[in-house]
């Protein structure tokens, strides 16, 4: 019994979450319109000087790092 409730509660909390949003806003729209890269069109990077190889579908991962912006605290959990 205490299971279920536990469930009905906890079903019900995450039903009143915040949701992150869907597409732009008006703003947001506007700032990529202004918005341009620095130098983009004059810089330019070296080549690597080793072979360049892509990581295999089913290779093992050593590092990762995720940011999560704190507004959302409540994702994931």
């Amino acid at each position: 019994m205490l299971f279920i409730l536990s469930f009905v509660f906890q079903s019900t909390w995450t039903q009143q979450e915040k949701s992150l949003p869907k597409g732009l806003s008006e703003s947001e729209y506007e700032l990529i319109s202004k918005f341009q890269f620095k130098n983009a069109s004059t810089v330019a990077t070296a080549t690597p000087e080793g072979s360049v190889r892509t990581a295999t579908e089913w290779e093992a991962v050593e590092y990762l790092v995720v940011r999560w912006n704190s507004y959302y605290e409540n994702i994931l959990r």
